[in-house]
Formats: C-alpha cells, structure tokens, sequence
C-alpha cells in the first residue's frame, strides 16, 4: 500500500506532536550539525548554574544590628528589628533597654548623624546587619525629678500684708516715685497709690 507525501508528512507530525522533546540542561548543539544555512549565527556557549535555589530557605526580614555608645553612660546592646523600622523606632528601643531619654539620643553609622526618619533597610549590609554607633547628649531633667515647688504659708503672708506702713516707708517710696516720675506726677501718682492701699485695709 502506497502513502502520498503529504499524508505521511501528517501522520509524521502528529506522532511528533504526542512526544514530548526534553533537553538535558547543559545540552548544546555543535556547529557541525547545523550544516550551512545562510544568516545563521551561533551564539557562545552559555554556563549553566546546576545550583538549585533551595525553596525553604529563610527570607531575612529583621535586621541585627549591634549598638554601643562612645562616651559616657557606656553600653553596648544588641536590637532586632524589622526593616521598616525607622531610627526613631530605634531610639525608642535603645531608651527602653537603658533608661537614656528618647531625645538624648543621636545615631551615627560611619561617622554620619543618622536623621530619625531613615529606615532600617537602608543601612544594614547584604547580611542584614549593622553597627550604630549612640551618641548621649546632656537632656533637660523630667518634670518628676525636679525640686519641690516651695510650699507658701498664706497665711503667714497675708499676716505680713496686715502690718501697717509707717511713716519713714511712705516717706521712702515717696521720694523713690518723684525721682522716677518727676516731682509733680510723682506726688500724683503717690497720692494715688497710697489712697488706695487705706482704703484697701
């Protein structure tokens, strides 16, 4: 029994259609094999990475960042957190951890101030780490800490106030509002000032 070309060509391709193709990865093909085609280029030879990416390797997503001040309180603690942390963030855990006031606080990596908005992410290393170095600057006390308010006795005070002016301390204070206003606006105003305290007594 005799097939046209064109039936085998079909049957042909419809067998090849069911076989899956599978190249090995370091398959590459020779020159020679290609024979002559015009306009053919043969592209180099690429390496392979027969390295397989391991799927349950851990994401890093804190960062381990070591801290240490430079001076005086002298302490060296050791912060995990997450990327998106800022250095405010930072400052915040470090006040925590040595009772140092959050706005005594200053942030240096590699000799740079570090401003209170910049992340975590952009100072650590391919390893996720980093080395901050703190600086402590003097801060103002807290109120709790402050000394107490001097208690007033109001009624010692008032006591003082019910003592009468004699006539040397009216005299005084007279001659120190005429040299300060003049003599004719100093004896009004004196005349004011001392009506009004008789008639507050």
């Amino acid at each position: 029994m005799s097939v046209d070309e064109i039936t085998f060509s079909k049957a042909f391709l419809h067998l090849l259609a069911n076989r899956p193709i599978q190249y090995s990865d370091d398959y590459k093909i020779e020159s020679h094999q290609l024979g002559e085609r015009t306009g053919l280029v043969l592209l180099t030879h690429m390496p392979y990475d027969k390295r397989k990416r391991d799927r349950n390797a851990t994401v890093i997503t804190n960062a381990s960042l070591s801290i240490k001040s430079i001076r005086a309180p002298k302490f060296a603690i050791s912060v995990n957190a997450p990327y998106t942390d800022t250095m405010l963030n930072i400052k915040s855990k470090i006040a925590t951890e040595t009772g140092i006031a959050l706005n005594g606080l200053k942030l240096l990596v590699k000799g740079k101030v570090l401003p209170d908005t910049r992340s975590v992410r952009e100072i650590v290393d391919e390893n996720g780490a980093a080395a901050i170095m703190v600086m402590v600057t003097p801060t103002t006390a807290p109120t709790s800490e402050m000394a107490p308010t001097q208690t007033i006795d109001v009624n010692e005070e008032n006591r003082d106030i019910e003592k009468e002016i004699d006539e040397d301390t009216w005299l005084a204070i007279e001659h120190l509002v005429r040299e300060k206003l003049g003599t004719v606006q100093g004896a009004k105003s004196f005349a004011k000032l001392k009506q009004g305290y008789l008639q507050s007594k």
